[in-house]
C-alpha cells in the first residue's frame, strides 16, 4: 500500500500547502533571514514537485495557501497541469531559491539547502523534462508529455544551472583513487 512505487502520494500535497503557508507568513513577518527561509521553502516546494511530475505527469499547481471554509469546495478543486507548466514552475521556484540561499551553512545548518543544491536539482529537472520532451510523445493535452521542440531549451537550462556550479571552483570530481 504506502510502499508500492505506484501509489498515489497525496501526503506531498500537504507539504506544498504548508510550504505555501509558510511562505505567506514568513513574506509579512520580520526575521532577519526572511529570504533565506523563503528561498529553502520554494526548494522544497520544488522538490515536492518534482516527485509529483516524474511520477504523474501534469499536476495542479497551487502556489497559494489554500483552507476550506465548509462553503468553497468548488474553489478548492485545481484542474491539472500541463507538465510542461509544472517543469517550468520547478524551474522558477529553484531560480528564486538559488538567488535567496547561500552558498553554505555553518557546521550547525551544514544539512540545510544552499544554492548549490537548488541549481543541482534545477539541473537535474531540466535534463529530465529535456528527455521527456525528446523521447516522449505529448499525451491527454499535454498532461503527459512535453512538445518534441522544447527538448533543447530544457536541456539549455540544465546546462546553465550545471555550469553555474563548475564555474564556482568550489565542488571537484574525487580524484585520489581511480
Amino acid at each position: 500500500y504506502g510502499s508500492d512505487p505506484n501509489y498515489l502520494n497525496t501526503t506531498a500535497y500537504n507539504w506544498i500547502r504548508n510550504c505555501n503557508y509558510f511562505l505567506a507568513k514568513v513574506e509579512a513577518g520580520n526575521l532577519p533571514d526572511k529570504d533565506e527561509l523563503a528561498g529553502e521553502c520554494r526548494f522544497l516546494r520544488a522538490y515536492y514537485y518534482f516527485d509529483l511530475v516524474r511520477k504523474y505527469g501534469g499536476m495542479p499547481i497551487i502556489s497559494q495557501e489554500q483552507s476550506f471554509t465548509g462553503s468553497n469546495l468548488t474553489e478548492l478543486q485545481v484542474p491539472r497541469n500541463t507538465e510542461d507548466s509544472v517543469f517550468e514552475f520547478i524551474g522558477d521556484q529553484l531560480d528564486s531559491a538559488a538567488s535567496e540561499l547561500p552558498a553554505s551553512w555553518n557546521a550547525a545548518n551544514s544539512n540545510r539547502a544552499t544554492k548549490w543544491a537548488a541549481l543541482a536539482l534545477k539541473s537535474r529537472a531540466m535534463l529530465y523534462a529535456g528527455s521527456i520532451a525528446k523521447y516522449n510523445p505529448v499525451q491527454l493535452n499535454g498532461l503527459v508529455g512535453i512538445p518534441a521542440g522544447k527538448a533543447e531549451a530544457y536541456y539549455n537550462k540544465s546546462i546553465e544551472a550545471s555550469k553555474q556550479i563548475m564555474d564556482s571552483n568550489r565542488f571537484a570530481l574525487y580524484t585520489k583513487y581511480y
